[in-house]
């Protein structure tokens, strides 16, 4: 089981430096629907990580995988609620300055990188994984990147339309 290990050891350094940027970025970024989806992708991301560390306990003490997310945790319905609460505005609109309206999209696109990564990680993961209960962790895994990452593109296309259009250059104006 020592492969597995090293893949899962690999796996929970990226997911724990996505959530520390996730903090930074959560702390700066002034726009408040992109403040609310990485205090969210905070969350999640310790969801992961505690998922990752209950299987390289499971393997190191029983040698075999934790199949069933961590109770209490479910990824579904904190994605579900990001979405509802995008939705509703709950975040608010609130004008920005040009200068932080850029650093709030790059920020985006930043998270949108580390999800897209760990989602190909995870996929390819789950593709040259041994037995099915690893490759079953692994899609799990994915599955919830790909969540992440739909959240980011929908984030970034509505903000990158604000800014074109605060730039007056909007295509479609």
């Amino acid at each position: 089981m020592e492969k597995p290990l090293t893949v899962l050891g690999f796996a929970l350094g990226m997911e724990n430096n996505g959530l520390e940027f996730f903090k930074r970025a959560a702390k700066t970024v002034r726009d408040p629907n992109a403040k609310m989806i990485f205090l969210d992708l905070m969350k999640m991301e310790e969801g992961h990580i505690a998922y990752i560390k209950a299987n390289i306990e499971s393997i190191k003490e029983k040698g075999r995988w934790q199949l069933k997310p961590i109770e209490g945790y479910d990824e579904g319905k904190t994605a579900e609620t990001v979405f509802k609460a995008r939705e509703e505005g709950k975040a608010g609109e609130t004008e920005f300055e040009i200068g932080e309206m850029t650093s709030d999209l790059s920020a985006i696109r930043i998270a949108l990188a580390i999800e897209n990564d760990l989602y190909e990680f995870y996929t390819r993961a789950s593709a040259h994984a041994k037995g099915q209960d690893a490759k079953a962790v692994f899609k799990k895994l994915s599955e919830w990147e790909k969540e992440h990452r739909e959240m980011l593109e929908a984030q970034y296309e509505e903000m990158r339309e604000g800014f074109w259009s605060k730039m007056g250059f909007s295509p479609f104006d």
